[in-house]
């Protein structure tokens, strides 16, 4: 889908977060052609190597020394692109600078990642309430209640 006129003043307005908890690893993937759908450019980033861990080509580099240098080494998706970067929390020093292109990330996360607050992101949740989750989720909110907001 080419890129539209506002598409670099939406990139300027500071960085977005979709966080993505769930069971199913496909859930960001879904998330991100939702976005594109809307002409939107996402970048899943896999930060639980679940997603693009078998077949991610090798690089010299880690997530962290990517960001060092301000380049992140992303492959294409069918919407948008993807970003292996197992353990990578999005208060990660560069991350904002070096994902700049991107009009939302799309973390492939835990409730712990959610908890800590990025600042400066305009922040979202996905999360998968379940039975087993549903003390966890709630304590999520609390917490982001009292640090700053989480839609």
């Amino acid at each position: 889908m080419p890129a539209d006129q506002a598409g670099g003043l939406r990139r300027k307005s500071g960085c977005r977060i979709l966080y993505c908890v769930n069971e199913s690893p496909a859930f960001v993937l879904r998330a991100a052609r939702a976005l594109a759908r809307q002409g939107l450019t996402p970048l899943v980033i896999d930060t639980r190597d679940r997603l693009f861990g078998a077949d991610t080509v090798q690089t010299l580099f880690d997530w962290r020394r990517q960001l060092d240098r301000g380049l992140i080494l992303a492959r294409p998706l069918a919407a948008g692109q993807a970003w292996h970067a197992p353990g990578l929390h999005a208060s990660a020093p560069g991350l904002v600078q070096a994902t700049r292109d991107y009009d939302v990330l799309l973390p492939d996360c835990t409730l712990a990642d959610v908890a800590r607050r990025v600042a400066g992101a305009d922040e979202w949740a996905c999360v998968s309430v379940g039975a087993g989750t549903l003390q966890a989720v709630y304590a999520l909110i609390k917490t982001r209640a009292r640090s700053g907001g989480l839609s």
